[in-house]
């Protein structure tokens, strides 16, 4: 049976070309977009490993928040993208108008928190004095873009749903200039500009999420009036598609909050070990971020393909389309192991000036990556690019974050506190539950009740 799926699979060049046409361009641009962070850390390093450390830990807050963002949106990309399927234009514009006020109002949430106490949010993730003084200087200018980021989240994932994905390239290329240009003027001081390390690294993300919504913003009023014609429909909330939307959004917010809390969770524990562990930690979790943007780029696909498949009825071919996208997947995962095995020599050479230490921690963390690559690729697979899109959302609570919250965390928080177990070693182990995780993924795929219509 799976020799004949591949052969089929091989066979049906069109699927192929649509499912890459619409991977590939989301991969480049999560990759673009998640380099921010990495070229943050970067620059940051001229500083100090405090400020690396520091950046790192403020950003794990956001992540925090971006996984809530995630969920909203993914919630209403559940039924934007079977709306598309169907070819409901009108209840697009719903879905997006509710979606967008309501992920705002969670991003002034979180915008207000930090403003008014960002040593309070930066001593979550570490007790150390010389980190807790530059996060805070970071957190300070940084939270601005909480406002800015659901405008960007639900902007971009609807617009992927609906198969719209090279708009979100040209809006990262952008936004990555903007990044770096400014980060080099202001984090040391160059060209005449005041020095402000961590201070202008904030500063530069900052403009760099304005410039996003510019672009994604004026593409939407001028381009695509399939989403909205006039600005009145921003503000548009229809209750009854409201309802209809929240016993599939609802898991999917729980889902992420979950996520997002247990990936935070993670740093809490590690920023209980030392200063050079901390910034090792932050720079393999950025690099991961990066190098699963493949991942993404193929569940993204997935989510397209598959909900506007279910959305126009067509169960049968939802189903094979599935079981090339599990191809595609594992494929993905051998090119990115490939690609991480070579450029990991390259990585650890960027960080020598943060010594010897950090550089083995880091080679040594990116070759446990190496083993796990393939099971984080069918994992966002199944959870997000399958399971998802056909509103099976709750069962993949338990799917996504059981094994972290009874396995992964578990593990960090005594291999830390209790056994005191050395970096490499706990980063190995904390990995455990990814494998799991895709063990129950698989068995749900073939139960085959993600296979259902949403929307009527």
């Amino acid at each position: 049976m799976i020799i004949s799926t591949i052969k089929k699979f091989a066979n049906n060049k069109t699927f192929i070309v649509m499912a890459l046409s619409l991977a590939i361009p989301v991969a480049i641009q999560n990759l673009l977009n998640t380099s921010i962070n990495l070229i943050d850390s970067f620059m940051v390093s001229s500083l100090t490993a405090a400020s690396v450390s520091a950046v790192g830990m403020s950003n794990k807050f956001f992540y925090a928040f971006n996984c809530i963002l995630f969920g909203l949106v993914s919630g209403g990309c559940i039924f934007t993208s079977q709306f598309y399927g169907a070819k409901d234009y009108v209840g697009i514009k719903k879905v997006f108008s509710i979606t967008l006020i309501i992920s705002f109002l969670v991003g002034l949430i979180f915008f207000i928190i930090t403003f008014c106490n960002p040593i309070f949010v930066i001593k979550i993730f570490t007790n150390r004095e010389e980190i807790i003084n530059e996060g805070w200087k970071y957190l300070k200018i940084v939270c601005l873009s909480y406002l800015l980021a659901p405008l960007i989240m639900t902007s971009l994932l609807i617009l992927r749903s609906m198969g719209k994905v090279k708009i979100a390239v040209i809006v990262s290329i952008c936004s990555i200039l903007v990044n770096i240009i400014l980060n080099y003027l202001l984090i040391n001081g160059n060209l005449g500009f005041p020095r402000l390390e961590v201070r202008g690294a904030a500063i530069a993300t900052v403009f760099a999420r304005i410039v996003e919504v510019i672009i994604y913003y004026i593409y939407l009023f001028k381009t695509d009036k399939e989403l909205f014609s006039n600005i009145k429909e921003i503000f548009s909330f229809d209750i009854s598609y409201f309802k209809k939307m929240l016993p599939f959004t609802i898991p999917v917010v729980i889902n992420e909050c979950l996520w997002g809390t247990g990936s935070a969770l993670y740093f809490v524990a590690y920023g209980r070990l030392s200063t050079e562990s901390s910034a090792a930690l932050t720079i393999v979790s950025v690099i991961q971020d990066m190098i699963f943007t493949f991942f993404i780029g193929v569940g993204s696909a997935s989510t397209t393909i598959i909900g506007n498949t279910l959305g126009a009825g067509e169960f049968k071919k939802a189903k094979e389309y599935a079981h090339n996208m599990i191809i595609i997947a594992l494929a993905m995962s051998i090119f990115v192991g490939v690609f991480l095995f070579l450029m990991t020599p390259l990585v650890v050479s960027l960080y020598s000036n943060l010594g010897i230490n950090v550089q083995n921690l880091i080679r040594n963390m990116l070759l446990i990556t190496l083993i796990y690559v393939p099971f984080r690729s069918i994992d966002f697979l199944m959870i997000c690019g399958i399971f998802r899109p056909g509103g099976d959302t709750t069962v993949s609570i338990f799917l996504d974050c059981g094994s972290m919250w009874l396995v992964g965390i578990p593990i960090a928080f005594l291999g830390v506190y209790v056994f005191k177990l050395n970096t490499i070693l706990l980063f190995f182990m904390v990995n455990i539950e990814c494998a799991l995780k895709t063990i129950g993924s698989m068995i749900r795929f073939f139960q085959y009740k993600w296979i259902k219509n949403v929307i009527y």
